[in-house]
């Protein structure tokens, strides 16, 4: 860590910034094209955060912190409910050209 920050504190929770160098779990996230939601947590020696990611990506990102050596846990997994994001581009393009050509 290069440096921090104590931005908030009260008898539950500090509330830190940090300056750290590219870490091998940020090189996964860009890898495998999963940027997390920010703010993440730290809890119990845990890094916690949310991804937004299709099944390829979430396997990817998984695979990639399996190869840097960083042990990981899924610990919950939420299908969207939006149609238009159960396809992928590709796939959605396919669907609406097939619609307009009658097939």
């Amino acid at each position: 860590m290069r440096s921090y920050d104590v931005l908030h504190t009260d008898e539950q929770t500090v509330l830190l910034r940090a300056m750290t160098p590219v870490s091998e779990g940020h090189r996964a996230n860009r890898a495998s094209g999963t940027p997390p939601d920010l703010p993440a947590r730290m809890q119990g020696g845990w890094l916690h955060t949310e991804l937004m990611a299709s099944n390829e990506q979430l396997s990817q990102f998984t695979d990639e912190l399996a190869a840097a050596g960083i042990p990981s846990r899924v610990q919950s997994l939420t299908q969207s409910r939006d149609s238009n994001e159960l396809l992928t581009d590709r796939q959605q393009e396919f669907i609406t050209e097939a619609v307009k050509r009658g097939l």
